[in-house]
């Protein structure tokens, strides 16, 4: 089964926001696994609230996923 990222995360990058909204479950396991990580660390060590923690952790994991530079990346220096 393949997994269309473009439908879960819109197309081509192209947009701030997704054509439908991605849900965790439909990343695979391995993926879906560093999600649920990244979600911990973001609400446990930056004090985000679950919901928010989650919703920021799919978007990295998206861009990841892609090949992109990680949002969480863009503004870091080099």
């Amino acid at each position: 089964m393949w997994l269309d990222l473009d439908t879960i995360f819109g197309p081509e990058g192209g947009g701030s926001r997704p054509a439908v909204r991605p849900v965790p479950e439909d990343l695979p396991p391995d993926w879906h696994f560093e999600w649920d990580e990244r979600a911990a660390i973001m609400e446990y060590e930056g004090g985000l609230p679950r919901e928010r923690a989650e919703f920021l952790a799919l978007l990295d994991i998206g861009a990841r996923m892609r090949g992109e530079a990680r949002p969480m990346e863009l503004g870091a220096e080099s």
